[in-house]
């Protein structure tokens, strides 16, 4: 029997961070892994805990569904991003780009719930019109 090869904690995390949109799934992450070194669940959502530990986001459960919200851009700590080699610039366009892999039950929810509210439409709004929030 062969080895399974073992995707890093350093891939998951940015894997996380390069994803588009302000929030992903678990589900959504460790599917972008190949079935021969994809991680589980659990092992995607301790990152996303880790991610949260150093101020990157907020994971947290909506619905029935596990998310991982991402800090805006403008709260980001670049540092931080800087340790997964992603620039602020790249990380403010990974966030304002929309996944297209969420049902719309999903992207509404999250929406909705989102745990930095007031930020994410500041920033949404500061963004003239690239995206628009659906925040009630």
């Amino acid at each position: 029997m062969k080895a399974r090869n073992v995707v890093s904690a350093e891939e998951i995390q940015e894997a996380i961070l390069k994803h588009p949109g302000a929030f992903v799934t678990p589900k959504r992450i460790y599917r972008k892994f190949s079935s021969q070194t994809r991680p589980d669940g659990d092992t995607v959502k301790s990152q996303m805990i880790y991610l949260q530990e150093i101020s990157l986001g907020t994971f947290q459960q909506v619905q029935r569904s596990d998310f991982f919200f991402k800090v805006t851009p403008a709260a980001a700590n670049t540092e931080a991003l800087a340790n997964f080699g992603i620039s602020l610039e790249e990380y403010a366009a990974h966030f304002r780009k929309t996944d297209d892999g969420l049902t719309d039950s999903q992207r509404e929810a999250a929406i909705e719930n989102h745990p930095h509210g007031d930020a994410y439409d500041e920033y949404l709004t500061s963004q003239s019109g690239i995206i628009q929030s659906d925040r009630r």
